[in-house]
């Protein structure tokens, strides 16, 4: 054995004073990358294009029926002949029973989603043994937020295991994400032997009482599982190659926690490379183990884990040759244990690492160490350990690991195939909606674009698909762009295709203004193919760090990943790449640094044929740490160096191929250690002038031999060249923001993703907060309610809105109204602000902690009255004071009811640069700017139908309805609630559509007499309307709190989405009456509930397309004829034999709004004809009937639906109309 061994003392280190206790220590310091925010992922799902396993296949989800056929149907269907554009099987919450194993083969881009971990879960119930979800030949997919249930008899919950003739391409770049694994023997198990299950991510996902394993990748194929952020209690082992049956292939573990693992944490026996890095351990009985397997090597690196608790005395051991990488661990021995505590039978280079015992490390053949130390737990401080930052580590207790995303309500745009040409303008409504992160879902198809896609400054929406089945294309000229972000640095990419097309090959996605101070792009599961100039290009990046995990970059014909520094930046520059596990194939190069640009690869694979993966012939800084370079010609060189100026690691590569440096360059900088060379002589120097090693690396000859140590083993040059690695870590997205991208594939392009630095000035954190100098100002007019806000109808629309230049109202304007003002605050500067409002009758000002409505709070009120601007009458006109900063955007709004008499508004403010003795300002206009309301996918009509069937007898109950079959009258009513007094032994129903006007949770409440029920469907759909809530008694009118069951639950609307809504009243005898109320989600929690007005409501449409009538039934009118129908410009009405005179006819939009008004008319002429072609539209002219005259003109009308109604005398018919672009 050899062993050079250097003690120099501690690194630069920053000092902390304060002691803090061992445990604390141990996990603020080792783990200080994680002391980050977490990723600011969301779950924004279901949408339309899914399907639900309990309405399509009729699971039950109640845990006590056998749901094994249901959900197999569902996985057997999905993704195959007349089910191509459906591509997500979605589980609601709910407990499913399975009986015997599922299966799933031969798919691509599916996508099995449960609602939520926590509540959605699937039971296992066969026979001991069993398996209970079988993957064959399933790649691209995605497996989220499920819990799998063994019972304690399944054997395996999740097998991916190829069966080498299923499907094409075997099975790769799937997803396991927020699952949860518990009492199973194992619980994901991957590979069949010699078969290919390879490229698994697996992330934040819980492994409880697993017996077997909690990961377990069983055959010389199953490599490259990247485990991210995952919590492992109880089980026999957390993740392992060595099964008890024979194992292989390769893994990596990041960020993880294991609890009390019977054996180890981590096991290995096959041997390949692996990384474990940032994990936490307490209380197994090992860390890791690694068994023997012959003259076999396993390239190993271990860094920055917190090992504490253990069993076994000696927590990592090694039986292979290694090489071992030991970097940044701290491991606490427990009292009166020795050392060792880590041993390898190869060779090791532990550097940096804190022990508790003495003689900590045993190497059996070359050990450098250096800046290790020991140390008593009594004598441990922050001082011995580098910067803490808080975030997501609690002081003294295990890691706060990532949760499972939140379940959001989001705006959401749906598109399908087809709507191409519209793309760009639901993007720019979205992008419209700052601060409310609106969702455009991208149904599954083929999008196509002749012209780019492009994001605006600012935006913070979601652009989804249902996976790679959901493409955007390119046709548009060569060289173009398919899409660009234009400094959008809060816009998430999820689940879909870019294509650039191979015969005109644009770019496929253009970050600009990406260079922004405190930002960050964040790429996970990304994958890039097929660009036949650079894969990524990275472009003169002074701050911004762009982290890539689970990266996949394979077939450029060009360079795969290029980084180029800034102008004049030489070898420094704090902008950098780190990719953080990936594979890749069959680039011509797979990296290359220019510039002073920064580059780091960890846990990467390559394998193919071209010649070259690194060449380095520029400036920069590039670390290679964890790698496997299988190229298939051994003989050539994949690693080159020819007078590169920087530093270039080289750490735990196990490569086939040349390692050649080169050149006469004096600025050179090379460190390969811990290398395994498949072919003699691998290392080759050329270079007189390099400074270059090669320490504790190794050759493979029928077993694997040392090779000798090449230059000077110099601790500063070694702690010189490991800094990046010690330095560039994992740092998910930070709070300030930054692009994400999960789960995107960009290929065929001349580019794939081109980010590009800021070009002119900056872009500021919140774009948005540029005051225009006005804000929004909304009346309603004829409100009664006497003087109280809390009267205002601000869910219907206002009926006159104005712009206002500052925070002050006309005055002396009417009596009995009511308004708002509203709109964006954008603080000059920074600092404490205090603010007034004045008014007559009685106001209330609102400031939200941000740019979101949802989060607005009261500040001041005048519960009374005032002169203009007198600023102190009554207590409460006066806020505490409020910080703000400046750049930001506050939402601002003020609530003001007028009765009778005088009448004024204003809004003051005293800003950080006044004294505190002047007197408040009027907020100016130059610190305002309006509120936009956004716009509506439904557009409310005004009115719900109310049927009404007489003469029904069985007293109060509401079953007793004959709703299907024809009511006695129906009529429109323009708020939620009914006549009082309209009869006896009745039945009613009140039934429409409801428009969202703002996205949060509702709540309903019904009031009737006598019994009544309330409905609300999940869409526009009436099959899914449930029961919200009830009455089984009569109470008095608008008594909302009489009995907990008329009152619903929270229930989340999503601001201009459609929702079914139906109440059944019945009435026995004596009084009656029937109303619903809501409150919204901008309404105070103790406000009263409002029935829901008109202004939200529209009326059954039945399925035929008619518009519910209106009328008595049966007496519409007869004998007409409406065609083309969807038209174009002209349509036509033609009157049969059965219709009488005189006739008129009216068109509506779907606001309600009168655009055309014809008659009377004789309806016994032939036919009557509107063209919408040549004049302005909203005529209210006579159109004549045609008979040789010609027709005349409603010009200018949108495409879209309208609704044409036809009237004669006291009997009517409405029929819908589709207008249709040309």
């Amino acid at each position: 054995m050899q062993s050079i061994v250097f003690f120099f003392g501690k690194c630069n280190r920053h000092t902390f004073p304060a002691l803090v206790s061992l445990s604390a220590f141990l996990v603020l310091s080792a783990l200080d990358s994680r002391a980050q925010t977490a990723a600011k992922e969301e779950f924004t799902g279901p949408f339309p294009s899914w399907i639900n396993v309990k309405t399509k296949y009729g699971a039950a989800g109640d845990g006590t029926r056998d749901d094994t056929e249901a959900l197999q149907k569902a996985f057997s269907e999905i993704g195959t002949k007349g089910y191509d554009d459906l591509r997500v099987v979605y589980l609601p919450a709910g407990t499913y029973r399975i009986t015997a194993g599922l299966t799933m083969s031969a798919r691509q881009n599916i996508s099995v989603i449960g609602e939520d971990p926590a509540t959605t879960r699937i039971r296992w119930d066969g026979a001991s043994g069993g398996t209970m979800f079988l993957l064959n030949g399933v790649n691209h997919s995605r497996f989220a937020r499920l819990t799998w249930d063994g019972a304690g008899k399944a054997a395996t919950a999740v097998a991916h295991q190829w069966d080498g003739t299923t499907g094409t391409g075997g099975s790769t770049h799937n997803e396991h994400a927020d699952e949860a694994f518990v009492d199973v023997g194992q619980g994901l198990r991957g590979g069949k032997p010699h078969l290919m299950d390879a490229e698994m991510a697996v992330l934040r996902c819980r492994f409880i009482r697993n017996s077997v394993a909690g990961i377990s990748v069983e055959s010389f194929n199953a490599l490259n599982w990247y485990v991210w952020d995952s919590y492992f209690e109880d089980c026999e082992v957390g993740v392992t190659n060595n099964p008890p049956t024979q194992g292989a292939g390769n893994f990596h573990v990041f960020q993880c926690v294991f609890k009390r693992s019977k054996y180890a944490d981590i096991t290995i026996r096959n041997t390949l490379y692996f990384s474990v890095r940032d994990n936490f351990s307490v209380g197994s009985k090992a860390f890791f183990v690694g068994e023997a397997i012959g003259q076999n090597a396993a390239l190993m690196t271990l860094q920055k884990n917190v090992i504490l608790d253990f069993k076994d005395p000696t927590p990592i051991r090694l039986a292979n040759k290694g090489p071992l990488t030991l970097i940044d661990n701290v491991i606490r021995s427990a009292p009166g244990q020795a050392g060792p505590v880590v041993v390898c039978h190869g060779d090791v280079l532990s550097v940096g690492n804190i022990f508790t015992v003495n003689a900590a490390v045993s190497a059996w053949e070359r050990l450098i160490t250096f800046d290790d130390e020991v140390r008593s737990a009594s004598s441990l401080t922050l001082a011995d350990y580098g910067t803490v930052q808080s975030g997501t580590i609690q002081s003294g207790t295990e890691p706060v690991l990532p949760g499972t995303p939140p379940k959001r309500s989001r705006r959401v745009f749906e598109v399908s195939p087809g709507w191409d040409h519209n793309l760009q303008k639901i993007v720019d409504s979205a992008a419209a909606l700052v601060g409310q992160r609106p969702v455009i879902h991208l149904r599954p198809g083929s999008y196509s674009l002749t012209n780019t896609l492009v994001i605006p400054p600012g935006a913070d929406l979601q652009l989804v698909g249902d996976g790679f089945s959901s493409a955007i294309s390119w046709f548009g000229a060569q060289d173009g762009t398919v899409l660009r972000l234009a400094g959008a640095d809060r816009v998430v990419l999820r689940d879909f295709t870019v294509y650039g097309n191979y015969k005109t090959p644009a770019k496929g996605i253009v970050i600009e203004h990406g260079d922004q101070a405190d930002k960050q792009v964040f790429m996970e599961g990304v994958r890039v193919w097929g660009a036949n100039q650079t894969g990524v290009l990275m472009e003169g990046f002074r701050n911004t760090n762009v982290e890539l995990h689970d990266f996949s970059h394979s077939s450029n014909p060009s360079v795969a990943i290029k980084v180029v520094g800034p102008p004049g930046q030489g070898v420094a520059s704090r902008g950098r790449m780190g990719i953080f596990g990936g594979a890749s194939s069959n680039n011509a190069l797979s990296y290359e640094v220019a510039n002073g640009g920064r580059l780091m690869a960890q846990d990467i694979w390559y394998e193919g044929s071209p010649k070259g993966f690194v060449k380095l012939t520029d400036s920069g800084v590039f670390t290679l740490n964890g790698a496997r370079i299988a190229a298939y010609n051994g003989s050539e060189e994949q690693v080159d160096i020819n007078n590169f100026n920087g530093n270039a690691t080289f750490l735990g590569v196990h490569m086939n191929g040349k390692f050649l440096v080169q050149g006469e360059g004096t600025n050179a900088n090379v460190l390969a250690a811990g290398m395994q060379f498949d072919v003699p002589n691998a290392y080759v120097n050329r270079s007189p002038r390099a400074k270059a090693f090669l320490l504790n690396s190794r050759t493979y000859a029928g077993g694997s031999y040392p090779v000798g140590n090449s230059g000077e083993a110099d601790p500063a040059f070694i702690r010189k060249m490991l800094e990046q690695v010690r330095t560039e870590r994992p740092l998910y997205k930070t709070a300030s923001g930054g692009l994400t991208m999960y789960r995107v594939q960009v290929a065929q392009t001349s580019v794939g993703i081109h980010l590009l630095p800021a070009q002119g000035p900056a872009i500021p954190d919140n774009p948005a907060c540029a005051a225009t100098g006005t804000i929004r100002r909304e009346v309603w007019y004829n409100i009664g309610g006497g003087n109280s806000v809390a009267g205002l109808p601000t869910a219907s629309p206002p009926g006159a809105v104005s712009q206002l230049d500052r925070f002050e109202a006309p005055s002396e304007v009417a009596d009995n109204y009511g308004s708002r003002i509203r709109g964006y605050l954008c603080p000059p500067t920074s600092g404490p602000y205090v603010f007034w409002i004045a008014a007559d009758d009685n106001a209330e000002l609102w400031l939200s902690t941000d740019d979101n409505p949802a989060n607005r709070q009261r500040l001041a009120a005048v519960d009374g009255w005032t002169r203009p601007r007198q600023w102190d009458k009554l207590a409460g006109q006066q806020s505490a004071p409020r910080r703000l900063e400046a750049g930001r955007r506050y939402y601002v709004e003020a609530l003001h009811k007028e009765g009778v008499g005088f009448d004024n508004l204003a809004v003051g403010w005293r800003t950080p640069t006044m004294a505190s003795v002047e007197a408040p300002v009027v907020v100016p206009g130059s610190a305002l700017s309006p509120f936009v309301p956004p716009a509506t996918a439904c557009a409310a009509t005004g009115t719900i139908l109310r049927e009404q069937w007489n003469g029904v007898g069985g007293g109060y109950q509401v079953n007793t309805i004959p709703v299907n079959t024809t009511p006695a009258s129906s009529r429109q009513l323009t708020s939620f609630e009914a006549p009082s007094n309209a009869g006896d032994n009745y039945g009613a129903r009140l039934r429409g559509y409801l428009c969202a006007p703002e996205t949060g949770g509702y709540v309903f409440w019904i009031a009737s007499d006598d019994h009544s029920e309330l409905y609300l469907a999940s869409d526009e759909n009436p099959a899914g309307k449930v029961r919200i809530a009830f009455l089984n008694r009569a109470v008095g009118f608008r008594k909302w709190e009489v009995t907990p069951d008329q009152r619903s639950a929270v229930v989340q609307l999503v601001a201009g989405q459609k929702y079914y809504i139906e109440a059944l009243h019945k009435e026995a005898w004596v009084n009656d009456h029937c109303s619903v109320g809501w409150r919204r989600p901008s309404m105070s929690d103790t406000a009263p509930p409002e029935v829901i007005p008109g202004g939200v409501l529209s009326p059954f449409v039945l399925a035929n397309g008619r518009v519910a009538p209106a009328e008595p039934t049966g007496e519409t009118v007869v004998g007409i004829q409406v065609y083309p129908n969807p038209f174009t410009d002209r349509v036509t009405i033609e009157f049969g034999e059965g219709a009488v005179g005189p006739v008129e006819v009216t068109l509506y939009d779907q606001l309600g709004r009168l655009i055309h008004r014809s008659g009377p008319v004789r309806s016994n002429a032939p036919k009557l004809e509107l063209d919408f072609s040549q004049e302005p539209h909203r005529r209210t002219d006579v159109v004549r009937h045609s008979g040789g005259q010609p027709p005349r003109s409603t010009a200018g009308m949108s495409t879209g639906m309208y609704f044409l109604k036809v009237r004669s005398g006291v009997t009517s018919k409405t029929i819908k109309l589709i207008r249709i672009a040309q």
